[in-house]
């Protein structure tokens, strides 16, 4: 599989150059070979998404991975819900920056790629390095199950979404009762939200392994988060 950290800053800056270019439509196209080649952007509403004929992108060869824009100050500049399904659906790693048009962010990955990433020290990242995400690094590191990734927009809870109580049942999860608590168990807590909408991994000698916005991923005692905590779940498979 492609490895992101190793595109050249040539090709960084065309594809950032291709981006000032489209601004104020999102820039899309592919690596391949090695090299980045752009695509046009076909969507109805290039504004504010973008879509690439199948032909435009595999004419050049291989796709090893996707790269787009956001545009500042519509979209967040980290992957929408829309964003991670296709990602997911490729199989390939994909980059996202936002730009107001002067400017480019830095190149944001992600994919699965991430998961042999450290546990511990991440910067927070909805939909790339977030509580879940930390969640799926620890069972692929520590007891090699691959769980689901769950396509989730900025700040999913704000706006009616359960991501939570739906998603962890269809990745293999049953309740347990909080006394309960085994290493490696979910502990699932509603921080200012109306909804579940953190999780963390409950560690033996009352710890818990999560990761906060605002904060680096980390271990630590357990006992504070315990007022936030409302549902325990094991894998079962």
């Amino acid at each position: 599989m492609f490895d992101p950290c190793t595109l050249a800053r040539a090709e960084i800056d065309r594809f950032n150059a291709h981006v000032l270019a489209c601004y104020p439509q999102e820039a899309c196209g592919i690596i391949t070979g090695g090299s980045f080649v752009p695509v046009p952007n076909i969507h109805p509403e290039p504004e504010d998404q973008f879509a690439m004929a199948p032909a435009d992108q595999l004419r050049h060869g291989p796709v090893e991975a996707v790269v787009h824009s956001h545009i500042a100050g519509r979209h967040h500049p980290v992957p929408s819900a829309q964003d991670m399904r296709q990602q997911m659906a490729s199989a390939v790693p994909w980059g996202l920056v936002s730009t107001d048009g002067e400017q480019v962010s830095s190149l944001l990955w992600w994919g699965d790629f991430r998961l042999d990433e450290p546990l511990i020290g991440a910067e927070f990242i909805h939909g790339v390095q977030d509580c879940y995400s930390a969640i799926r690094k620890w069972y692929w590191q520590e007891r090699r199950i691959r769980l689901p990734d769950f396509p989730r927009d900025h700040e999913w809870w704000a706006d009616g979404g359960n991501l939570y109580e739906t998603g962890f049942p269809q990745a293999g999860f049953v309740e347990v009762p909080l006394q309960d608590l085994a290493h490696g168990d979910v502990v699932l807590g509603q921080v200012r939200a109306p909804c579940l909408n953190h999780g963390g991994i409950y560690l033996e000698g009352g710890l818990i392994f999560h990761h906060l916005q605002e904060r680096l991923s980390r271990r630590e005692s357990i006992y504070p988060w315990m007022r936030y905590v409302k549902k325990a779940l094991r894998y079962a498979g």
